[in-house]
């Protein structure tokens, strides 16, 4: 027999933000008396769009293929995100469903532009191309006719002025979580589908610009409680609110940062790097460093350059031990993918020193700090480190085949789509998690 399931991701949400929560009026109806996970541990790096990829494939950033938001370019000036599921290396809980029949959708979830078995289908994504309209755009990441008349009625949501600004305005929260909540809503409203998976962002946003915790997030954390009891509204309006399981999960902490240190800015130093006039890496580059939050990888031209290998770990080692660079860790790709499932073409992996994050930057100083809020290096919290750092993302769930007032002491966040698969009675066998002991009746 089929089931039913609606996933909604409250970005960067943490375990004390529980006690609050609770206490708001749509969680305690819809999801008190449930299950839940007292420490669920993430994935290295912690950032969203790979964690959002181990939560729908169980499976870690060395399989998934997705290991930054970002994808890797030699223009350093071009941040283009990782947008698109036809990068993800192995299958998800969307195929799985669909395979079995069930009837999907996802709104605003990463990486799931132009995936092929979601029926209805919003990708997370905000114009960033000259030229672009909420037509074309959506269009091209996938979206169906359908879909695209939803989102014209719904453009109301967003900020009056989007259409002129592009990316800055199209997606300024909390106007864009609202409309792919509404999105959701009217998708449920009309179709009812059977697996739905809603990413909301509002939480993750104000942690950016104020901190982990400020004086400005009891209030999104209430906005939060209204979108559940938005989402709750419409299953109940379709008529299949009590045959639906309900699950309440994040992807990451945060951590409060003082500075961001600009490691290009040091191996410009050392001859290393060097860059053109537009922004790109020069030919004769050999040292690269990319962001991802609070930690960073360092690429080689050519990692095969056993001479250049030792010479680039031998500095980045000397970063570390002088102790004023934010490097509290130098891990060769090697020892990254053993000890947390990381690999990919780089090199090695720079950990924070828990308070500074990285940047691209290869020019200036070599460390900045203050608050930029348009600028995202300089942001109050952020994400990106070891996965046991700081606060930790929360798994809360309620509905016909969870357990009742049950809480579980652990589990990974590779371990949850396992559960979702064994809850809708499919498979996913190139997972690397298991089934999270106790949750399901």
């Amino acid at each position: 027999m089929k089931k039913r399931l609606l996933v909604i991701s409250a970005d960067a949400m943490v375990t004390e933000d529980l006690p609050i929560l609770s206490g708001m009026t749509n969680f305690r109806k819809y999801l008190a008396g449930g299950v839940s996970v007292s420490r669920v541990r993430s994935i290295y790096p912690t950032l969203t769009y790979p964690a959002h990829v181990s939560i729908l494939t169980g499976c870690l950033p060395h399989k998934t293929g997705i290991t930054n938001n970002h994808v890797f370019s030699a223009d350093l000036t071009c941040r283009r995100w990782e947008w698109d599921a036809r990068r993800i290396q192995v299958s998800d809980i969307f195929t799985a469903a669909k395979k079995k029949g069930y009837s999907t959708a996802s709104i605003l979830w990463p990486v799931t532009g132009n995936h092929p078995d979601i029926d209805y289908l919003i990708n997370e994504y905000w114009l960033p191309e000259p030229g672009e309209t909420l037509e074309s755009a959506f269009r091209k990441e996938g979206s169906s006719d359908e879909i695209l008349r939803i989102l014209r009625n719904k453009v109301k949501y967003l900020s009056p002025d989007w259409r002129q600004g592009g990316a800055d305005h199209f997606a300024v929260h909390p106007l864009f979580d609202e409309f792919g909540v509404q999105c959701a809503c009217k998708i449920i409203r009309s179709h009812a589908p059977e697996v739905l998976f809603v990413h909301t962002s509002p939480l993750d946003n104000i942690r950016h610009r104020y901190g982990v915790f400020s004086d400005h997030l009891v209030a999104e954390i209430r906005r939060v409680d209204r979108q559940i009891g938005s989402l709750c509204r419409a299953l109940e309006e379709a008529g299949v609110l009590e045959k639906t399981n309900i699950v309440l999960l994040s992807d990451h902490g945060q951590l409060n940062t003082v500075r961001s240190i600009n490691i290009n800015v040091l191996l410009r130093r050392e001859h290393l790097l060097d860059v053109k006039a537009d922004g790109t890496l020069a030919d004769d580059w050999k040292a690269c460093c990319i962001e991802a939050g609070m930690c960073a990888y360092v690429y080689l031209q050519d990692p095969q350059n056993k001479q250049l290998y030792e010479r680039i770990f031998r500095f980045l080692n000397r970063l570390k031990e002088e102790g004023v660079y934010g490097i509290s860790e130098v891990m060769p790709t090697e020892e990254a993918d053993q000890r947390e499932g990381l690999s990919g073409s780089f090199s090695f992996v720079l950990e924070t020193d828990g308070y500074t994050a990285f940047s691209n930057a290869c020019t200036g100083p070599v460390a900045t700090t203050g608050s930029l809020p348009e600028d995202y290096h300089y942001l109050h919290g952020k994400h990106g480190y070891l996965p046991d750092k700081g606060p930790q993302p929360v798994f809360v769930a309620r509905g016909p085949d969870f357990q009742e007032n049950t809480q579980v002491p652990f589990c990974r966040l590779i371990d949850e789509a396992p559960t979702f698969a064994r809850l809708l009675g499919v498979d996913l066998p190139e997972a690397e998690g298991t089934c999270i002991a106790g949750l399901l009746k």
